[in-house]
């Protein structure tokens, strides 16, 4: 059989061998949802070989709406399961030991009906350059790198390693032994590179919010970043919190925040002016606080909170949407016609601009808070903390952070009058759904032995022997 079908046929032995109904759903509705038998002989000899009909299949509709993948650092959520829902993806984990490395740790993605924010750049599969055997250089120096991401950088220089090139002050794709004796980490002879260069530290998810911790520390040169967390709070249906701690090791390391779209973003309380301190045209600046881009259909508010006092600027268009340092990392004009149209554009999110959010004032540490898909938003200040205070989709939120010390927060919503939810943020890792056990579909989640591929092995038990010391009502 073809190499391309090993991750079919694996998925069909998973399902047959731990009935696993999960995976069963998604091999009978997607990847083998064509009738016509050619397809399925050609591509999926896993649903004929292994598929067992007596595996119950489940839907979509069944499962939670967040799942955590620590090791690899992918967080996803969604406010429902319709075809209106809004989907997040925030990412801080594990690099890997090939070539097939975004420096993209602490980042994210927004959907809504379209990409609201959005990675930009595409692979070198589809890159005509590299397969014209030339250089490369949108691949290497724009697509992978971190200013090309929903994420930081630290710093505006480029390095280059035997091992990595990072420009702007991105990650570091393949750390070496050298800098993680800086870290402070073991090095062995077998594990020559870190792999686990982001950490998800703290998760918890319930009905009303999802809320993670990401670490990316050692994802930069440690002679140039101490310290880098990002508190990313969803909020259903459509609102999200960021607020991102940077220790830089010199003050002069230039700190920007970045958010790709699809298209240009507007200023909604100021005016947008031209900048040609690099370029005569492309580059603006935002006198505002509060951007919008729209797209779709559906449009993505940006509301920066801190720091007091930053330059907002916005830069992208033709001859600009891949730019690092004044340079536009561009694909060949038959790239463009042959590939990159704009159904190519709109399937993988390939985004033309980027705001980037840079404090006027430098110093060593710095905090970041930024509200999207919310207009009204003010900062407040409450028992030591700073945040935000703004009502979005009918609820009024609360959540505040921790500026130094320990990594922390708290979170309160209501709705009508009705307190939802009054709390710290978690401080650790809390990767069950116990606090999701009004929903109708929890105890399915506890119970049914073909979800435990979502729900996992340890957290259905855990719930049995729960339920077990339970007293029983009297009749």
């Amino acid at each position: 059989m073809r190499q391309i079908n090993g991750r079919r046929i694996a998925a069909a032995i998973a399902q047959a061998k731990w009935h696993d109904g999960v995976t069963g759903g998604w091999i009978r509705n997607t990847v083998c949802s064509s009738t016509q038998y050619y397809h399925v002989l050609q591509n999926h000899w896993g649903m004929v070989l292994f598929y067992n009909p007596d595996v119950p299949d489940i839907g979509v509709s069944q499962l939670p709406q967040d799942m955590l993948f620590k090791t690899r650092g992918h967080l996803y959520a969604r406010s429902e399961w319709g075809s209106d829902a809004t989907f997040v993806l925030f990412r801080c984990g594990r690099f890997e030991i090939d070539g097939r490395n975004n420096a993209d740790n602490n980042s994210f993605i927004i959907w809504r009906n379209t990409y609201l924010a959005c990675d930009t750049g595409t692979k070198w599969g589809t890159d005509p350059s590299l397969k014209e055997n030339s250089d490369g250089r949108h691949y290497s120096l724009y697509f992978r790198q971190t200013i090309a991401h929903n994420s930081m950088t630290i710093g505006t220089s480029n390095s280059e390693d035997l091992n990595y090139t990072t420009v702007c002050g991105g990650q570091i794709s393949r750390v070496s032994p050298e800098k993680l004796q800086m870290y402070g980490m073991p090095v062995s002879e077998d594990n020559k590179y870190s792999r686990q260069a982001g950490e998800i530290q703290a998760y918890e998810t319930s009905p009303e919010f999802c809320y993670a911790v990401g670490d990316a520390r050692h994802s930069y040169d440690p002679t140039v970043v101490k310290g880098f967390t990002r508190q990313f709070v969803y909020i259903r249906p459509g609102a999200i919190v960021i607020f991102d701690r940077v220790d830089a090791v010199r003050a002069q390391a230039t700190k920007r925040w970045y958010l790709h779209t699809m298209e240009q973003p507007q200023c909604l309380d100021g005016t947008m002016t031209a900048d040609t301190s690099v370029h005569p045209d492309g580059h603006f600046l935002a006198n505002g606080k509060t951007l919008s881009a729209s797209h779709g259909g559906s449009v993505l508010f940006m509301k920066n909170l801190l720091p007091e006092k930053t330059t907002i600027r916005v830069l992208g268009g033709k001859g600009h949407q891949f730019e690092v340092n004044g340079e536009n990392y561009d694909m060949k004009d038959m790239w463009w016609e042959k590939i990159g149209t704009k159904q190519f554009q709109e399937a993988i999110g390939l985004g033309w601009w980027r705001v980037e959010v840079e404090p006027q004032e430098q110093q060593v540490n710095d905090v970041f808070l930024h509200v999207l898909w919310s207009t009204d938003v003010k900062k407040i200040t409450k028992n030591g903390q700073v945040g935000a205070k703004f009502t979005a989709d009918g609820n009024a939120v609360e959540v505040t952070f921790a500026t130094s010390g320990d990594v922390a927060g708290h979170i309160k919503i209501e709705k009508k009058g009705a307190v939802l939810c009054d709390r710290p943020l978690v401080s650790k890792l809390e990767d069950n759904y116990q606090k999701w056990g009004k929903d109708p579909r929890f105890k399915d989640w506890m119970t049914n032995p073909y979800m435990r591929s979502v729900i996992g092995e340890k957290e259905q038990d855990f719930f049995k022997d729960i339920s077990k010391k339970r007293p029983r009502k009297k009749k």
